[in-house]
């Protein structure tokens, strides 16, 4: 049974369903996609499109199938399964980020330069680290829908990674050896014993203390 509802979930009225549909990929493998939905209409509409879908892809090598095409299906599945403001988020960012560069590369030919390159041009871009990281994952779900699929063997977008913040560096922390540190002290000390000599403010004292305190004890001041 391709549609069967979901227990008793209902959302603004409407009853929850799985749209379940069987078919064997191009290298015999049985597989099987499951989609969730709100509402039978919305359901059955699901249904007729992954039929659909199916029945095009099985026609057609994947080999041949364009980034382009790929974003076109996996927008008309997705349109069932998000928020329309949440779609349109989706169809905006592919549409400005990914598609000019990547629609018409083959699937079976993208690689790992061709998204290092990809990734070069968005970085150039002056966008917020958060937008950067949110373009590429749009596009890493859709390839990871395609290896789903069995459209492609495997993701290549992992290997080049995320955007990170160009900023950002790996805090190393010094430590003074204990050489270093005896060599201090005896400095604060006899600084603090002249210092006494002449003034009633016992000030300099507080350097002995505290860093004696932070050697032998390994506190840190916050």
């Amino acid at each position: 049974m391709p549609i069967y509802k979901v227990g008793n979930e209902r959302k603004e009225g409407l009853q929850k369903y799985h749209v379940r549909i069987n078919y064997v990929s191009d290298n015999g493998h049985k597989k099987q996609i499951t989609r969730s939905v709100w509402g039978i209409d919305r359901a059955r509409d699901l249904e007729r499109t992954l039929e659909h879908e199916i029945k095009v892809q099985q026609q057609m090598p994947v080999r041949k199938m364009t980034v382009k095409q790929l974003y076109d299906e996996y927008i008309s599945i997705k349109k069932y399964e998000l928020r329309e403001i949440t779609l349109y988020r989706v169809k905006n960012v592919f549409n400005r980020y990914i598609l000019p560069v990547l629609g018409n590369v083959n699937i079976d030919k993208l690689s790992v330069k061709i998204f290092q390159e990809w990734k070069i041009s968005i970085e150039e871009r002056d966008f917020a680290l958060k937008t950067k990281k949110n373009i590429y994952g749009e596009l890493r779900a859709m390839l990871n829908y395609a290896v789903r699929l069995e459209y492609i063997p495997k993701n290549p977008l992992l290997k080049v990674g995320n955007f990170k913040d160009a900023l950002a560096f790996k805090h190393e922390v010094k430590f003074y050896t204990p050489d270093e540190f005896r060599k201090y002290i005896d400095i604060a000390k006899k600084t603090a014993l002249e210092k006494q000599k002449t003034e009633e403010n016992l000030y300099e004292w507080n350097f002995y203390v505290f860093f004696n305190i932070a050697f032998y004890t390994g506190l840190r001041k916050r």
